[in-house]
């Protein structure tokens, strides 16, 4: 797992692994993006919207393990699944609240820098990494 870097760390990061010039932009464009997007809830914890109210989801008690095989898998487990895999940022330990309040003043993912956030497998596979 990486940790979420400032544009000029993660510039840094590229920098010591090989890649070439194109892959290099992909990278930046896409970290760029994402650093760039306002914050959601869903970018923390597995959450749905239920009649316009935020529900963050329990975990399940079930035996799917896996993204790809809907069959046999109970519908709150699926849909556990694929909130958790919605999932960008670990590690956020403010409160749920402080969190609403931050998304409610539009901050974005990359004033989150300095809270030592770690980025979802996820996050990491939208990024390209």
């Amino acid at each position: 797992m990486i940790n979420l870097l400032s544009n000029t760390t993660f510039g840094k990061y590229l920098e010591t692994i090989e890649i070439s010039n194109s892959c290099y932009r992909m990278l930046r464009k896409n970290y760029d993006s994402l650093m760039a997007q306002k914050l959601e809830a869903c970018m923390f914890v597995p959450c749905k919207l239920v009649k316009g109210v935020l529900v963050i989801l329990e975990k399940p008690k079930c035996d799917c393990n896996t993204e790809y095989d809907r069959e046999g898998c109970p519908d709150k487990c699926w849909e556990y699944i694929n909130a958790k895999n919605r999932v960008l940022l670990e590690g956020y330990d403010g409160t749920f609240k402080q969190l609403q309040c931050l998304i409610t003043l539009g901050i974005t993912v990359e004033n989150m820098v300095k809270y030592n956030l770690t980025l979802t497998q996820t996050t990491l596979k939208r990024i390209g990494l």
